[in-house]
Order: C-alpha cells, then structure tokens, then sequence
C-alpha cells in the first residue's frame, strides 16, 4: 500500500461510503482534500524559497545549527532512571485504544480496541465498539496477524532510526513523503519526519509496532526542532505526562508522552477547517497470554484508575 496515503489524513472525518475497508476509511474521507491542498502548496513552493528562508533567519538569533534547535524547540524528552521496556518471545504487547473524530458536515468516526501482538506475529484483536471504521476483530497464528508490514528493521536507537526514517521517506526510498514543508519556516524533513512516526502511533495498521519503538519514534520526535517539549502536563485522561506541542500542515498538534516509560498515550489534532481528531491508548503494557490485561507493573501506560 503505497503510504503517501495516509498523509495529513483528516482523524478518518470524512464521511464513508456504504461499503468501504480500513483502505476506503482512510481514503475517501482526506486524501482528495489533502492531495488539494498539498498540490496547491507544491506548486508554491519554489516561489516561496526566499520567503521562507527569510522567516527562519528571523525566527532564530543566530547562525549556528545548535543555536536554531534550541531557540525553536527540539529539546528531546526528559531522561528516565530505567532502560525502556523490550518484548520478548512468548510476551504479547497490548494496547487498548479509543479513536474519535469530528468534523462539520460528517457522521465522524468512532473506535474501542483492544490487541495483543507477540514477536511471531500471532496475536488477537478485540472489537469492542466502531462507527465508520473498517476493522475486524480475531484471533490469529503465527505470521497471520493484519498488519501493513514488518517492523523488525527498525532501529530502536533514536539517531539511528531517525536516519532509518528518513531514507525511508525519500523520493526513492520504501515510503516515500511528498516534498512539502510542514509550516512556513520549518524544513522539508521535519514534516517527512512527523509523517513517517505518526503512522505509528496507535495505528491500527500497525497494532505490531512495540513500546521499544513507540518510544524510540517519540524521542526522534522530540528531537525534531519545531516541536516544542512540555514536561508535567496531563493526557485528555487526566494522567501525568509529557506533552510535544507542534504545528504541522493545517493542524496544531498534542501528543502525550507517558514520562517513565516514553510509551505513547494520546494525540489530539485541531485542523484549521473546524475538525477535530483525537487518539487515546487508554492502557498499553506486556502480558504473557492474548487474553490477559497487563499487572500494574507490566503497564507501559497507565490506566486512569
């Protein structure tokens, strides 16, 4: 499946048709407007070069590299006293996650899941509510569990896997980014970037991504330098986190950080057109059975109580 579909997808707002698929959801309810809107801004760009150099040397005081990340953000995620949790062989990471959306003249969309994955690709998924969303719940063997890929090539070390990213979201690359800047000022490969990690922040195509690589995928963007770093926030559930606050195409952007274990716990998109979309990992730990909850000491994010 070709990726460059899912960008700037509209929190799945746009009205489905009678029959559709997770493919179709995706599809039919941004990508045409996106695909517009991109279009327009790429036909713009090589007469906005001058503009946009002109805004970043006014946005920072000083010449050097270092000096521009920190004057606008990019500081990284606050150090944790423990090494980030790894799945092992016979473990199940577990996610349940709730997914909403709304927008002005749409029916929006709606979703409860819960999913168990373990390394061999078996695993479980269990529906527990849906509106205009195209998934199916079961249980699957090994190397049957639905997802859009392996994931095991991923580096889970953040210098690394931002390179790894990055040569991804090339031109040439496996999943390659459009060329547009995110926000007026901001590089090309910020916006390739946040594109790339978003896919993997409570997807449900990729239910096999692990907190091991949630978490490396939230420090590289944390390290992005138009994303500006909040410790001791709180989730839309009330829970301690740290939030990275950013704007990026026709959207400013929220996601929360579970400050222990740098698991992803929640995202929120205000769009400029009145939509609204928003993501919540309401628990996401490590088990050792496809129908077992994590322990409170084998959550990697907290239920609320």
């Amino acid at each position: 499946m070709d990726d460059t579909k899912h960008l700037l997808e509209h929190a799945q707002g746009r009205a489905p048709e009678a029959s559709f698929d997770l493919e179709d959801v995706r599809d039919r309810r941004s990508f045409r407007e996106r695909r517009r809107k991109l279009g327009a801004a790429a036909v713009g760009l090589g007469l906005t070069v001058a503009i946009v150099a002109g805004a970043v040397f006014t946005m920072v005081s000083s010449g050097t590299q270092g000096e521009n990340r920190d004057a606008r953000g990019g500081g990284g995620l606050p150090s944790v006293p423990h090494s980030i949790v790894a799945l092992k062989p016979g473990e199940f990471s577990y996610q349940r996650i709730r997914i909403g959306s709304s927008c002005d003249g749409c029916g929006g969309s709606a979703l409860l899941v819960e999913s168990w994955w373990a390394l061999n690709d078996s695993g479980r998924i269990k529906v527990l509510e849906k509106r205009n969303y195209g998934i199916d719940g079961g249980s699957f063997g090994p190397g049957e569990f639905p997802d859009e890929g392996d994931l095991s090539a991923f580096p889970t070390e953040p210098a690394a896997l931002e390179s790894f990213l990055l040569e991804r979201s090339g031109s040439s690359g496996a999943s390659p980014r459009p060329e547009v800047t995110p926000a007026p000022g901001v590089p090309l490969e910020e916006g390739q970037l946040w594109l790339a990690i978003r896919d993997y922040l409570g997807s449900t195509q990729y239910l096999n991504a692990t907190p091991e690589l949630r978490a490396a995928m939230l420090q590289v963007l944390a390290q992005i330098p138009m994303v500006h770093v909040e410790a001791g926030a709180t989730d839309p559930l009330g829970r301690l986190a740290t939030v990275l606050r950013f704007r990026a195409y026709d959207a400013d952007v929220d996601v929360f950080v579970e400050p222990n274990t740098r698991d992803f716990m929640a995202m929120t998109e205000r769009f400029d057109d009145g939509g609204v979309g928003s993501l919540t990992v309401e628990a996401a730990g490590i088990v050792d059975s496809d129908h077992a909850e994590p322990r409170a000491d084998q959550l990697t994010v907290p239920r609320t109580s």
